[in-house]
């Protein structure tokens, strides 16, 4: 029994690494830890303890054992795995052992196999179920408790534990907690029935009105049934009562009901209820008193930053305990404090004024729980600022920039430089970011192909790898004589990737760039040649250069292959003793169905310099088939105070897989920011209008906070009348993102979601077609229903279709398209509003620019394709922002200048043409439009301008929402133009669906069993 408890303990200890010397930098012999590959051999020791039930009377048995297992499949996937042990002990007072050889499936928590005893000399068949008890392992890293029953062994039983072996990081790299732990408390701070019927009245005038104002901001839409006929009617009847209640008379309403007359009413009535309970005197409805305004102002700022934003701010998160009673009763206290120490109420109402307040705070609970029992899911309810905030409270820049730095608790920085990436661009930044860098590059990415469509190995990918790291790695080799340093390379990449890209070959390259010899196909043996031509270069550099060999020679030949190497971290490695439910996970969803999905590049990011490293904010992996004629997606490039937000985030991303804090690389560790930092920010921004102003947001992998998810609904749920929204994705099905906008069209809004139509759908999985679909669906539903609702407000609701056969870099189709649009569809003239006068001169300039225009693709599609929506990208601009950027003869001059340059771009194929020339070009015609719109347009029109552009992985799904690691930039102001021409060209070139015969043509309906199968895991998509 001891000797199986010492083989247990040795077992874990052996689990634990020992580490080097990580706290000084590579150059002075510190290393650089990284997580590596993850094993395809996994050893695991653990104890047994049960009874043979053969023998008289049962005999005790222990056992410690030790196997390996192999999976058969993706090992993020669960499938399955091949695991062979030993098992060695005591049976009562002898020597016992044996052998079992299992057949595994993590995903159901089970297992089936053979069981050899070599003291009976006999072989049966063994079942196994495994669970880790609690999130990480039943003491942490990755243990699991199991049951082994082998039945003809007179229904024998044993349990044990098992501990992964050689894998240090299992057990360390999810969250142990799964939920935001929200407080729970009663805010009633005083007790007090009010006896003034006129107060009673406007309170129950506020709790009306908060309902509806929430059903309008996110109104419910996914309703379900029993059939995809079903689920639509039971959504019509919902849309009918919205229908029926905006027709009701209502002297409240004298000039009918609408969103926004909701949101005034209740304001209003919250107002008369505070001047009631300050005054005591008898208001009627509408009527207020200036302490009465002055108290509603504090109670609402209080309510919002005390209540509404926190909880908020969990849009997307679990939570444990799904209530906001726990910050009513810290907001209370905060308005009680204010009401004795600041205001002029007088004592004796105190009481009464408190009551409101409460009431308030409850009336707000009440609609959380509403709109939970609506959405069924926590992470889905939406608490509306609009109870905070009348609409002239967010209709300028200056005010929506500010309510999204309260809500998401961070601030935009100024003084960015941004370009905008278009397409094969990307693959040729990242090459060059990588030749760049001369302290550190992270490429953060979901996707490095080993083999493109054709099952080739993938010409893209080798470039990168070959071309960009080796060669890279070669010359900076040469220079280290001179610089005396080695930038550090690291590359992020989740698993769940990893395996599906079988990205293994290269990454075995880069870790060991020396020696590794990679086996390709006879027909590449170009690829071989280029290969061994460069690592023999990369040898060579390393045997001449005199400093290197030197600082070999004092700190090893370990820390020698530390640094001339690419330092590889897959991350969220499959690690089973995560689960949403830790004693039976079979009905939970394991961890491992959460990646991270963000898709970055950056390098040199540093305090000591705001403008000398960059970061590219992408949609896009590396590989063939993110260029060619039919990939549809975009990237961003940001220089300035904003990305130094990037470093931040890789480091929290290590600490997230279990690194400890003095071992997380040394360029990712913090430093101070050097003196002169604002002062560089401040000079760049004299020189360049203010620069951009920027902000970053890192939706977190798994049960973390999302801040993407808030900014979005910021974004959807205040945008003001006559606001353009628009909104392209390649997995348009999170019915909750959908609800937002149709609250935004409802208010006044003009709001253009745009979709792939099947054939240029990235991706062809019945359940993510037929979600959005469905949501299609209902979304034409609600504009053909509420279409005079809408019409009254100025709003505006459009389902596009990107159904197009045009390549991407056909210029002249795309721009023959895009005129195409707009001549058919009079509301994109209306909302788009360019002088007619000019469109006859500037369509002939534009098409003498692209006359003769051809290009050759690096990369042709192996099999022919239409081109493919992957875009992630959201505009956001006030009707006078459009209005008068688009009336400016400067935008014509501006928008020529841009076809020019976009025709140069892409046919600079033999040399790559840098993205900066696009914006170098264009300086002087954009300041030229800004100058125009400073000098022609009145200042109280100005001051309701406002634009906003995201660029960035995240899609409108509920896996990005809910799931998935997510990475956006989001741009506020005059920068947001970088993406304006891009919106326009889309927005013509859509197919904009009005009816749902001409849906089911583009975007077909699914079988009765793939809609419920999509409706059951919707979650995931």
């Amino acid at each position: 029994m001891r000797r199986a408890f010492a083989l247990v303990l040795a077992l874990t200890v052996a689990a634990v690494p020992a580490y080097a010397q990580y706290d000084r930098p590579p150059d002075e012999g510190g290393m650089t830890l990284s997580m590596g590959q993850p094993p395809i051999y996994k050893w695991f020791g653990g104890l047994i303890l049960g009874a043979n039930e053969m023998a008289e009377n049962g005999q005790f048995v222990a056992y410690g054992d030790l196997g390996v297992s192999k999976d058969l499949f993706s090992p993020v996937t669960g499938a399955g795995m091949l695991s062979l042990e030993g098992y060695i002990g005591a049976r009562a007072d002898n020597l016992d052992g044996g052998f079992r050889g299992m057949f595994l499936i993590p995903f159901f928590t089970l297992g089936a196999g053979v069981d050899y005893n070599i003291r009976d000399e006999r072989l049966d068949f063994v079942l196994r179920f495994f669970a880790p008890l609690r999130r990480g392992g039943i003491v942490g890293r990755g243990m699991q408790f199991r049951i082994d029953w082998i039945p003809a062994r007179e229904q024998t039983l044993n349990l044990g534990v098992t501990v992964p072996l050689r894998q240090s990081l299992m057990g360390r790299t999810r969250p142990r907690d799964m939920d935001a732990n929200i407080r729970s408390g009663d805010p009633r701070l005083v007790a007090y029935d009010p006896a003034e019927p006129a107060l009673i009245e406007a309170l129950g005038y506020v709790r009306e009105t908060a309902h509806w104002v929430n059903r309008f901001t996110s109104p419910f839409i996914d309703q379900g049934g029993f059939t995809y006929d079903k689920a639509i009617a039971n959504y019509t009847e919902s849309v009918e009562e919205m229908k029926t209640h905006l027709a009701a008379l209502d002297p409240l309403f004298p000039d009918g009901r609408s969103s926004e007359a909701e949101v005034r009413v209740y304001h209003q009535e919250l107002t008369r209820a505070f001047s009631i309970a300050v005054s005591g005197e008898a208001l009627l409805a509408g009527e207020s008193t200036a302490l009465g305004r002055e108290l509603a102002g504090r109670a609402k700022v209080i309510l919002l930053d005390e209540v509404i934003f926190p909880y908020n701010r969990l849009l997307g998160v679990k939570k444990k305990k799904d209530t906001v009673t726990g910050f009513g009763l810290d907001a209370a206290r905060s308005f009680r404090t204010w009401l004795i120490d600041s205001s002029a109420v007088p004592a004796d109402r105190h009481d009464a004024v408190m009551h409101v307040f409460q009431t308030l705070v409850g009336i707000v609970e009440e609609e959380r729980r509403y709109s939970r029992d609506q959405w069924g899911d926590s992470r889905l309810v939406w608490i509306p600022l609009q109870y905070g905030l009348l609409p002239e409270q967010h209709d300028s820049q200056a005010e929506l920039d500010a309510i999204i730095e309260r809500a998401l608790g961070r601030q935009f920085t100024e003084g960015n430089r941004v370009w905008y990436v278009v397409n094969h661009q990307f693959q040729w930044e990242v090459f060059q970011s990588i030749q760049r860098a001369e302290d550190y590059h992270v490429l953060w990415i979901h996707d490095i192909k080993w083999m493109n469509a054709a099952g080739d190995p993938d010409r893209i990918s080798f470039a990168q790898m070959v071309g960009g790291y080796l060669t890279t790695l070669v010359r900076r080799v040469r220079e280290y004589d001179e610089t005396g340093k080695l930038p550090l390379y690291m590359i992020f990449f989740d698993q769940h990737y990893y395996e599906i890209f079988k990205s293994r070959r290269w990454m075995n390259l880069l870790e060991d760039p020396l020696r590794h010899e990679v086996d390709f196909p006879d027909d590449f043996a170009y690829m071989a040649d280029s290969l061994a031509t460069v690592q023999e270069e990369l040898r060579r550099a390393v045997a001449e250069s005199r400093l290197l060999q030197e600082r070999a020679a004092e700190f090893g030949e370990n820390w020698l292959a530390n640094q001339i190497k690419v330092h590889v971290n897959i991350t969220h490695p499959a690690d089973h003793s995560f689960w949403e439910n830790q004693v039976l996970p079979i009905f939970g969803w394991p961890d491992n169905v959460m990646r991270d999905h963000r898709k970055i590049a950056f390098y040199d990011i540093t305090e000591e310099d705001p403008y000398k490293g960059m970061a590219i904010y992408s949609g896009m992996g590396i590989g063939e088939h993110y260029v060619g004629p039919t990939w549809e997606d975009r990237a961003i490039m940001v220089q300035g105070p904003a990305a130094l937000d990037m470093k931040n985030a890789a480091r929290q991303l290590l600490l997230n897989q279990g690194f400890p804090e003095d071992q997380i690389p040394h360029p990712l560790k913090p430093k101070p920011l050097a003196p002169d930092y604002d002062e560089r920010v401040r000079a760049m921004m004299a020189e360049n209008l203010g620069g951009a102003r920027a902000m970053e947001m890192h939706s977190e992998t798994g049960y973390l906070l999302k801040p993407i998810n808030v900014l979005k609904a910021v974004l959807y749920s205040l945008a003001p009348r006559g606001a353009v929204v628009i909104v392209p994705d390649s997995l348009w099905n999170a019915s909750f993102l959908a609800s937002l906008l149709v609250g935004a069209c409802m208010r006044g809004a003009r709001v253009f979601i745009i979709n792939p139509s099947k054939q240029n759908a990235p991706g062809q999985a019945f359940m993510t077609l037929s979600r959005a679909q469905e949501l299609y669906a209902r979304l034409i539903i609600f504009q053909d229903m509420m279409a005079d609702e809408i019409a009254a407000t100025g709003g505006l609701l459009k389902t596009g279709l990107y159904n197009t056969e045009v390549d991407v870099a056909n210029l002249p189709g795309r721009m023959l398209e895009t005129r195409r649009g707009y001549q058919e569809n009079q509301f994109l003239r209306e909302v788009f509003p360019v002088n007619p006068d000019v469109l006859t001169d500037y369509y002939a300039r534009a098409d003498e620019i692209v006359a003769g225009f051809g290009v050759e693709y690096e990369i042709e599609d192996p099999e022919p394709r239409r081109p493919k929506l992957h875009l992630k990208t959201h505009l956001v601009i006030s009707a006078e922002a459009l209005e008068a950027i688009l009336g400016s003869p400067a935008f014509v001059e501006l928008t020529l200048g841009y076809i020019e340059q976009r025709a140069l771009d892409l046919q600079s194929r033999q040399e790559y043409r840098d993205v900066r020339e696009l914006s170098d070009a264009l300086r002087e015609p954009a300041l030229q439009l800004v100058s125009d719109v400073s000098e022609n347009v009145p200042q109280e029109v100005q001051e309701r301008m406002f634009a906003y552009f995201m660029v960035g992985s995240s899609n409108q799904d509920y896996r990005s929402m809910l799931m998935d690691g997510e990475v956006s930039l989001v741009v506020s102001g005059r920068a947001s133009l970088n993406g304006l021409f891009d919106f326009l060209s889309l927005m013509g070139g859509s197919t904009w669906v009005n009816d749902l015969e001409t849906l089911e043509e583009l975007l077909p309906r699914h079988s009765r069993f793939k809609w419920r199968v999509s409706r059951a895991i919707k979650d995931s998509l």
